[in-house]
């Protein structure tokens, strides 16, 4: 559990304690998928270590492992990443005014936004 060194958790308003209780969750899905996708990567290099072969086959139980567990993993729909996108976007930079009007320059100054954010986040 997160717990702020100079403060009480009991002191924090409502929203903190959600906010909290939220990352939490997410903390633990994440380490779930996590688990997965390590348990996958074992079972397949243990099939490839066992079985002297050079590649999975399709169907295979250890190629079943990796995409069940890719497939439980967040953010593995291009299309939800995508939407998600366009949903910050709108947000963003139209104050979530469905009827404003983007440049395409626009459009790709916040590409350019977001490409350089990953950049800075794979930098630290």
């Amino acid at each position: 559990m997160i717990e702020p060194s100079n403060i009480e958790l009991a002191e924090l308003p409502e929203t903190s304690m959600q906010y909290i209780a939220d990352l939490e969750q997410q903390n633990d899905e994440l380490m779930a998928s996590n688990e997965r996708l390590i348990a996958a990567i074992r079972y397949s290099t243990d099939y490839l270590d066992d079985n002297k072969l050079n590649s999975i086959g399709s169907g295979s139980k250890a190629h079943n492992e990796m995409l069940d567990a890719l497939s439980q993993s967040p953010q593995t729909s291009l299309a939800e990443h995508d939407a998600g996108v366009v949903e910050k976007m709108i947000n963003e930079f139209l104050g979530g005014n469905k009827n404003s009007w983007m440049t395409v320059g626009e459009m790709l100054e916040y590409a350019s936004q977001l490409r350089n954010q990953s950049k800075e986040n794979e930098s630290e």
